[in-house]
């Protein structure tokens, strides 16, 4: 409730992808993914980039409900551990020099946590719904600042989503 009137939000508690994989097992899919909000400082070796907007973390199953082109890395694995990260061509490209050498090296997110990339994605169209840029492991979470929230179904944080695909019919 504000001054203004009561504001709605899209965003979901943290343990509703857990709880609705755990109560729903005939969903086909469930991918929760959430904003980093503001921007975020990413450092590599020797340069330090500000990425104002397409940071966030995924879970693994995020790319199997949505259709993104994989430019390197495996897809059924590259988020699966935390500390892990994906980054888009350009974001690549800017970050190292040359998109084609990414997987493997390392970043820093916020000058806190290192993380090992492990895939590049094309692009996303000027037109997406998902402006990803850096998608960093769910996983990741449980090393952060958000930790205690990812079992409390009281905060809702507005950048966190949770995406189900149904069964057929």
């Amino acid at each position: 409730h504000t001054p203004q009137g009561i504001a709605y939000e899209s965003g979901v508690p943290f343990p509703t992808g857990p709880a609705l994989r755990r109560d729903y097992p005939q969903l086909k899919n469930v991918a929760s993914i959430v904003s980093l909000g503001g921007d975020g400082q990413i450092t590599t070796e020797d340069k330090k980039f500000r990425e104002e907007t397409g940071v966030v973390f995924a879970e693994p199953q995020f790319f199997d409900l949505f259709a993104f082109p994989w430019l390197a890395g495996n897809k059924a694995t590259a988020l699966n551990d935390p500390n892990t990260v994906l980054l888009t061509k350009a974001v690549a490209a800017k970050y190292f020099g040359d998109w084609t050498s990414a997987v493997g090296k390392t970043l820093k997110l916020d000058n806190h946590w290192l993380l090992k990339v492990t895939g590049v994605l094309d692009d996303m169209p000027a037109n997406t719904d998902f402006p990803l840029k850096v998608v960093i492991s769910y996983a990741t979470l449980r090393n952060t600042g958000v930790a205690g929230a990812l079992n409390d179904w009281v905060a809702v944080f507005a950048q966190h989503y949770c995406f189900i695909a149904l069964p057929d019919n």
